[in-house]
């Protein structure tokens, strides 16, 4: 029988419900922040339940720098620090999805979005894989039994939607994203190009490489396009050796 998988960017729902809280944080009863932790924990029950899965992964930032830092000493660099309470509810959240009994991983050298990648890549000979994110990035992966899940919207982005979304294929994403860059992560992308522009590109030529060779607005800015399709483009290699098993939610820790 055909499984299905659900892998979760864990990264993203902390921050993101952090920072949906910052007005008004939530706290525990020592006055410690717990707005991502909460994102977390009432994610997975949604999740599940919309999914109904018995296997599932958080992914995480390992600590450090990535191949992207050194390839690009600025990628990122226009991000504030952490704010000082997010280290505590990433811990926390890592031990809470312990005692759920749902895996976790984190690589030394790369993002949790080419953990995501990889786990998709492997995963899908087995069954539908579903990368609960709200990240772009990752809509790159959406092909043959990979699709997304925004939690947030409520919506599973298959390949026609991701089409009919940006105007692009899934495979398009990183030549759309390397053209129109991404101020968040501080990819250059090219000075001049908007979304309507990249499409137009995409549409005109075969491949990345023959847009940069002919298109007059291109050319000038080659290397920084090249750069930022190295930036965006997830690894589908990481050094990960699982098992399905790993993956089966196992019962609950309670106590």
């Amino acid at each position: 029988m055909k499984q299905k998988f659900i892998i979760i960017d864990a990264q993203s729902v902390i921050f993101r419900s952090y920072f949906a809280f910052i007005k008004n944080p939530l706290k525990n009863a020592r006055g410690e922040n717990t707005s991502g932790l909460y994102g977390v924990v009432n994610m997975i029950p949604k999740i599940k339940k919309k999914l109904r899965s018995e296997y599932m992964g958080l992914a995480f930032d390992a600590p450090g720098e990535t191949f992207r830092d050194k390839a690009y000493k600025e990628y990122k660099a226009t991000r504030p620090p952490p704010p000082p309470d997010i280290p505590f509810q990433i811990e926390k959240v890592k031990e809470i999805s312990e005692c759920m009994g749902i895996p976790q991983f984190e690589i030394v050298g790369y993002e949790a979005d080419d953990i995501l990648a990889t786990l998709a890549v492997k995963l899908k000979e087995y069954g539908d894989v579903y990368i609960a994110t709200s990240d772009k990035d990752l809509l790159q992966m959406v092909g043959e039994n990979i699709y997304v899940y925004d939690a947030y919207r409520d919506e599973i982005l298959d390949r026609d939607k991701v089409t009919a979304k940006f105007g692009v294929t899934p495979e398009q994403v990183p030549t759309y994203l390397a053209l129109i860059g991404d101020t968040i992560d501080n990819v250059p992308g090219v000075p001049g190009i908007g979304p309507k522009r990249a499409v137009e590109i995409i549409k005109k030529y075969k491949t990345f490489d023959e847009a940069l060779e002919n298109d007059a607005r291109l050319q000038p800015h080659r290397e920084s396009a090249l750069l930022s399709r190295e930036l965006i483009e997830l690894k589908t290699d990481v050094p990960l050796d699982i098992n399905l098993e790993e993956l089966r939610i196992t019962e609950p820790d309670m106590d």
